[in-house]
């Protein structure tokens, strides 16, 4: 049985470390954590729903979006013979991650916009180095890079369109409060059992979240 070596240990192990990391900025989960956080500060509470289930939402939405995407990665993967690995260049082992995760790339590619896409064409430097007259195509910490900045404000938009019935409600009771003359009484105290029977009431868990992942389709 050949020895793996060095190098393809060394790239395996930074290949497994940087799971979380690309599960966060590579993924839907950023968006949706997001959107979620700010959801959170527009009801004005400060541990409901907790990070923890913000974190867990986020991830099972995460994983309807990307099931697709996974189970081919997961499948050209299943494809490799571990053992045809151990030996290798890291090249050629770096070329076969590059094909495993090509449907990770497609993802990116079809998710992240395209004034985003050019800025960081633009600050990469490239010299607009042409194959039989087409562009090369972009790196992957371009695609990465601009897929990021659109998910961030895709998420912020979606939370300010969201937040909007919120702060009706808190202008509308801060002056109730103001004319009535309860000033020494928090329109926070007030204003939230209202958000929570207008979010309950239109069933705002399951339309975000049908939202949220409908906009990936």
């Amino acid at each position: 049985m050949k020895s793996v070596s060095p190098e393809t240990l060394l790239v395996l192990s930074v290949a497994i470390a940087l799971v979380p990391l690309l599960i966060s900025v590579g993924t839907c989960y950023l968006k949706f954590s997001i959107v979620l956080g700010i959801l959170r500060s527009g009801f004005g509470t400060q541990q409901a729903p907790s990070a923890s289930l913000i974190m867990a939402l986020s991830l099972v939405m995460s994983l309807v979006v990307m099931e697709p995407v996974v189970t081919e990665t997961a499948s050209h993967l299943s494809r490799v013979q571990a053992g045809t690995l151990a030996g290798r260049p890291i090249s050629a082992l770096l070329d076969e991650l590059q094909a495993s995760f090509a449907p990770w790339r497609a993802f990116l590619e079809q998710h992240c916009g395209e004034r985003e896409r050019a800025a960081f064409r633009g600050l990469a430097r490239r010299q607009g180095a042409t194959v039989e007259g087409a562009p090369a195509p972009d790196s992957l910490a371009t695609v990465l890079a601009a897929f990021v900045v659109t998910e961030v404000k895709g998420g912020f938009l979606t939370a300010f369109l969201l937040l909007l019935p919120f702060f009706v409600i808190d202008m509308v009771v801060a002056n109730l409060l103001v004319g009535l003359g309860l000033t020494m009484v928090s329109p926070v105290v007030v204003s939230l059992p209202l958000k929570l029977l207008l979010f309950i009431s239109s069933d705002g868990w399951l339309l975000l979240a049908q939202s949220l992942i409908r906009s990936y389709r």
